[in-house]
């Protein structure tokens, strides 16, 4: 269903706003998407796990996620921010998940940055992963289940 969503939008951009598809950029655009999608999900997942710890976590999430769209280009593209907002934004994992994918499809970076960046998006998986598997282990130790 999404992947069909996706599809009708990309030949409605090649379609009707004469964005230019190359096979190459395309396919790229696929992988550092669904690389994009574990990233989000993996930090969101590592946000969620607060909830061992703190009772309401629910007002918390909202402004982290709101944080997190704005950091990642989902608002607003990074370049608005300046030059040294992006080279902060650079070394974290926000810019992977919207910027990025962005920029490997209209095609503002080349081949060799889009190779490096999906190493970087590789790297921040598993630097999640790591951390949330750590996450749940130590919250399950916390966990007390209360109900009637």
């Amino acid at each position: 269903m999404i992947l069909g969503i996706l599809a009708i939008v990309l030949l409605g951009l090649y379609t009707f706003w004469g964005v230019s598809l190359e096979l190459v950029r395309l396919l790229a655009f696929l992988v550092t998407l669904a690389l994009a999608v574990a990233l989000n999900f993996l930090i969101f997942y590592c946000i969620s796990a607060v909830a061992f710890w703190i009772v309401e976590i629910g007002f918390l999430f909202e402004g982290i996620r709101i944080t997190i769209i704005l950091l990642s280009g989902g608002i607003f593209p990074l370049e608005v921010f300046g030059a040294r907002f992006i080279q902060v934004m650079n070394l974290l994992p926000f810019k992977y998940t919207v910027s990025y994918p962005i920029n490997v499809l209209n095609g503002r970076i080349t081949l060799g940055e889009t190779a490096a960046g999906m190493l970087i998006q590789c790297f921040w998986i598993a630097a999640s992963l790591i951390l949330a598997n750590f996450l749940w282990r130590l919250g399950g130790k916390r966990y007390v289940a209360v109900g009637g």
